[in-house]
This record gives structure tokens, sequence and C-alpha cells, in this order.
């Protein structure tokens, strides 16, 4: 009976390795699910602040915004050119 008891304890504990190395990689794709979604939140953040700031002085920009500004200008008439060819 020891050979199988023995047998019976490795297998058990080898299940519970499996158990525990399962959860460790659940949390840690949990955490990196998160991580991704607060990413993107910045992402979107920035973008809203970058939109704010230009309706708010796209108009007269400083000089590092200056060259943004006018290609966002430009690609916006270029887009409403467009449109009207639809």
């Amino acid at each position: 009976m020891d050979f199988f008891e023995k047998i019976g304890t490795k297998v058990s504990n080898a299940g519970q390795e499996v158990i525990k190395k399962t959860k460790d990689v659940q949390d840690a794709r949990k955490i990196k699910t998160e991580i991704e979604r607060l990413e993107g939140e910045i992402e979107n953040n920035y973008l809203e602040l970058g939109k704010l700031w230009y309706k708010t002085n796209g108009e007269v920009p400083g000089e590092p915004m200056q060259t943004l500004c006018s290609s966002i200008s430009d690609a916006q008439n270029q887009i409403e050119e467009l449109k009207k060819q639809l």
C-alpha cells in the first residue's frame, strides 16, 4: 500500500501545482486586461484633450503647434471638398 500512497500523494501534489499555476496565469491575464483597458482610456483622453485644445486654440496656436493645426485644417478642408463630390 505504501507504493500507492506515494503515487497518490505525487498525483495530488501535481494537481495542486497545476491548479496554482492556472490561477497564477488567470490572475496575470486579468491584470494585463486591466492595464490594456487603462491604456485605452488614456489614449482616448489624449485624443479628447487634443480635440478640445484644437477647438479652443486652433485659430492662433503657438509655434510648436502651428504645423499640426495647419495639417488638421488642411485635412478638414480636403474632407469637405471630397464630401461635396459624393
